[in-house]
């Protein structure tokens, strides 16, 4: 579904899964939607880091939470 770090992954749940199931799916959309604009806006101002690939991950995750309607 997206790339997922090591380090969010010390819980039984993922931690956006973890959101979704505490703060409801429409706060989690808000959410990736949030970031990955701020990936996308200082893409190329933070040195050392993928930006743009995160603010993929974040679209991604988005676009699975809308197209099983949750």
């Amino acid at each position: 579904m997206h790339n997922t770090p090591s380090y969010y992954n010390v819980h039984k749940f993922e931690c956006l899964e973890e959101m979704r199931i505490i703060f409801g799916t429409e706060a989690v959309k808000t959410f990736c939607k949030l970031n990955a604009w701020k990936y996308r806006y200082r893409n190329r101002n933070k040195p050392n880091t993928d930006d743009l690939a995160k603010a993929d991950d974040y679209i991604t995750f988005l676009k699975c939470l809308e197209e099983r309607g949750a």
